[in-house]
């Protein structure tokens, strides 16, 4: 019985130490490398029933229902899609309050307004100083010889012939070189060619001083008496 007993306390013994030496290989390298890919398989079956539970839930979802479809896409686009629509929203208002004024009338056009309503005034003036018959009104006319706008400088040669002084000449000779079309400067020859005429006045007396009156022939005795004729 004794050589049973000790036989069996050895196996033991043996079986013992085989599992002390076994327990520390398994829970070295080996078994951090098995529980990673005990892991990673975990979790890859985890992502796999998620992505078939999102699908799932996608097919399930009923298509006629717009506001989340359109929710759902205003998410997916991002808040760069939502400043660009603002943008456009903001330029579409800015552009309606500005249509109105494209309409207006521009500073330009004011200007130009003002400038033709100038033009017509000084000319009116002009034309009531060339019926006057003094110096000060000749010289008010002559001095817009060299006013900058066409219209008036026109203007002004028209006022001087109605003014009729030969007093203008000079000041018409002076100006007529520097005109700037050769139309104007006509304009200024013609004038200076009008003036140098005498007055109608004074062609009048001239013309009356120079005719000789004749007058009429006399009645002679023999041409009072009636013609008897012969008998």
């Amino acid at each position: 019985m004794r050589p049973k007993i000790v036989i069996i306390v050895i196996a033991a013994g043996v079986i013992v130490l085989g599992a002390l030496l076994l327990v520390p290989k398994t829970s070295g390298p080996a078994a951090a490398i098995s529980e990673q890919l005990a892991i990673g398989e975990t979790g890859t079956m985890t992502a796999q029933g998620q992505s078939v539970h999102a699908s799932t839930k996608a097919i399930n979802t009923p298509a006629d229902r717009p506001g989340q479809v359109a929710g759902s896409e205003q998410a997916a686009r991002g808040p760069e899609a939502d400043r660009q629509a603002a943008d456009g929203s903001a330029g579409a208002r800015i552009q309606t309050r500005t249509a109105p004024a494209q309409n207006a009338p521009t500073k330009t056009d004011q200007l130009e307004e003002q400038h033709e309503t100038a033009v017509t005034a000084r000319v009116n003036e002009l034309m009531d100083l060339g019926s006057n018959d003094d110096a000060d009104s000749l010289h008010t006319i002559v001095a817009e010889f060299n006013n900058p706008d066409p219209e008036i400088r026109k203007a002004a040669i028209e006022a001087t012939i109605q003014f009729g002084s030969k007093d203008a000449i000079p000041y018409l000779e002076n100006a007529a070189p520097w005109a700037a079309t050769a139309q104007e400067k006509k304009g200024f020859d013609d004038a200076i060619e009008f003036l140098k005429l005498p007055p109608l006045t004074d062609a009048l007396s001239e013309l009356q001083a120079h005719n000789t009156v004749i007058p009429p022939p006399k009645a002679t005795a023999s041409s009072t008496l009636p013609n008897r004729g012969k008998r």
